[in-house]
Formats: C-alpha cells, sequence, structure tokens
C-alpha cells in the first residue's frame, strides 16, 4: 500500500530540551541522547516511520512531510552524495544546497515521484526568487541562460 502523500516523511527529527537537534537518516538509524536535564530522548525510523521516547519533559517535534510548503521541504529532503567524481565520503545535502546541475543528474536516474516533484518545485522556487545554486554550494543571479532550459 502506498502511503498517503500527508504521511510522506521528508525529514525524521526532534529538539531535545537543550537545542540538540536529533536526526533519523534511514529506516533503522535510531539516535540516542542524554539531555542536559538528565532525560534519555531518542529517535528513529529515517523516512519511514517515526519512533520516539517518551518523556516528562517533551521534546520540539521538527519532521517534516512531503507536502508541507516548499519553503520547509527544501531543508528536509536530502539527497546523498559521494561529490562529482563519486569517490568522496557520502554526505547528505538538503536539495536546497543542490547545483542545478546536480539537480539535473538526479532527475535523470527517474527518481521516486514525491523527490522529482520536490526537485521540480526547488528549480521554479529558483526561477521565481531568480538565483541558481553553483557547484560549490553558492548562490549566484541568473545569467542569461534560462535555468528551465538548464534542467532538462
Amino acid at each position: 500500500m502506498i502511503a498517503n502523500r500527508s504521511e510522506i516523511l521528508a525529514l525524521n527529527s526532534i529538539r531535545t530540551p537543550d537545542g540538540t537537534v536529533l536526526t533519523s537518516k534511514y529506516a533503522d538509524h535510531h539516535v540516542c541522547y542524554k539531555d542536559k536535564n538528565g532525560d534519555d530522548y531518542a529517535v528513529g525510523g529515517g523516512s519511514e516511520y517515526l519512533r520516539r521516547s517518551i518523556n516528562d519533559i517533551p521534546f520540539e517535534e521538527l519532521s517534516i512531510y512531503a507536502d508541507d510548503e516548499h519553503e520547509k521541504v527544501r531543508t528536509g529532503f536530502f539527497w546523498g552524495t559521494r561529490g562529482i567524481d563519486g569517490k568522496q565520503t557520502m554526505e547528505y545535502k538538503s536539495i536546497m544546497e543542490l547545483s542545478c546541475d546536480h539537480i539535473d543528474n538526479i532527475l535523470m536516474l527517474h527518481v521516486s515521484p514525491i523527490y522529482e516533484e520536490a526537485l521540480w518545485e526547488e528549480i521554479s522556487y529558483r526561477i521565481d526568487k531568480g538565483f541558481e545554486v553553483l557547484e560549490d554550494g553558492t548562490e549566484a543571479p541568473l545569467d542569461d541562460e534560462p535555468l528551465e532550459d538548464v534542467v532538462t
């Protein structure tokens, strides 16, 4: 059974009372932390499900869903990358950090419809705001070449 769009997690994360952010990146990734208040906090499930600890002093929920507004989604959808040559250590970048060329390459992979939609929304967002993201991660004003022509 396919989950409803509103049930699709982009980011599975909490903030503990002392301000520490815990994020689970994949289904069997469970993160535990002893807060300054002495309680143990935990998050798990990646983008598959929410697993939380039960605490006397509550945590702040930071999770982002695929159907949240794009301003949130662009910070919460992550893509694993090993660099341009594929030889670097795996690094996870939010879609807002990905260069236009990187997004173009991802879209050629025929990714899941949820990721594809988020990436196209990011392209539209950048066009509307008049900037692009370069390979070094910096933002630059759009040049004469329309971004729609850069991304296929």
